[in-house]
């Protein structure tokens, strides 16, 4: 891997709605990197948890303790890594700017409500709720900066787009 990648994309968020394939796009990324891969989903409160599970949208109140709870892990790292996170608005995103004490680089995974739709369905063990997809696309804020890369595509032409996007950041 180039140094200058390191220097210039310390961290990068993989984002989007849920079922978009952010924490698959993630790891494979971060394996191609040798950067370490963290599961955003993983520093939720139980309470959050709870609310998703039983079908009530999370709002930026109950954002905020997660998302400082998500970027302190990244800071106290102090090492390249991929984040796998909805990061679904502005707000949210500063949050994590903030955090981090950078500007991290954002792949955003996009693609048709239906298609969505029927992953969330096909997913088990996870504890969303997938009739709060919709809440989450009229949440979601494309970010002007973030590369966009159509959920529909296989993970390997997903992951050379995402590695094109982060060599040419500048």
């Amino acid at each position: 891997m180039p140094e200058s990648l390191r220097e210039l994309s310390p961290v990068a968020v993989v984002m989007g709605v849920s079922g978009s394939g952010k924490s698959t796009l993630g790891r494979a990324l971060a394996t191609r990197l040798g950067w370490a891969f963290i599961e955003g989903d993983d520093f939720h409160s139980a309470a959050n948890t709870a609310k998703m599970a039983a079908g009530q949208p999370l709002d930026n109140s109950d954002r905020r303790d997660w998302v400082a709870a998500l970027t302190e892990f990244v800071r106290m790292r102090r090492a390249p890594c991929i984040v796998s996170c909805s990061a679904l608005n502005a707000v949210v995103r500063d949050w994590i700017a903030d955090g981090l004490s950078i500007a991290p680089a954002y792949i955003l995974l996009d693609g048709p409500a239906a298609l969505l739709q029927e992953r969330l369905v096909a997913r088990r063990g996870h504890f969303f709720d997938p009739a709060l997809l919709g809440s989450q696309i009229d949440t979601l804020e494309p970010p002007d900066d973030a590369t966009r890369i159509d959920i529909a595509l296989p993970t390997e032409q997903q992951l050379r787009l995402a590695l094109a996007a982060l060599a040419s950041v500048s």
